[in-house]
């Protein structure tokens, strides 16, 4: 009997059109080409057991999204 590999619950795979669409990236074909040539700012990976397709870890892409906007807003002058 196989066992599915553990995953911390605040460690979630995401793929698909979520991952290339939360990268910025324009449709499917685009985020392939990308792979491609290696310029997808963060790592991909197989899960076990699935025949196609790649993966990336919630936490990497949280990072990545973050590093994009270093400083939050100013919100203490909102009226």
């Amino acid at each position: 009997m196989r066992t599915k590999p553990c995953i911390a619950p605040s460690i979630v795979p995401v793929s698909g059109r979520a991952l290339w669409q939360a990268l910025g990236f324009a449709n499917e074909r685009a985020f392939q080409r990308a792979r491609q040539a290696n310029q997808v700012s963060i790592p991909l990976y197989p899960l076990p057991g699935q025949a196609r397709g790649v993966y990336a870890r919630s936490d990497d892409l949280a990072h990545y999204l973050a590093s994009l906007n270093p400083s939050p807003p100013d919100r203490s002058t909102a009226p």
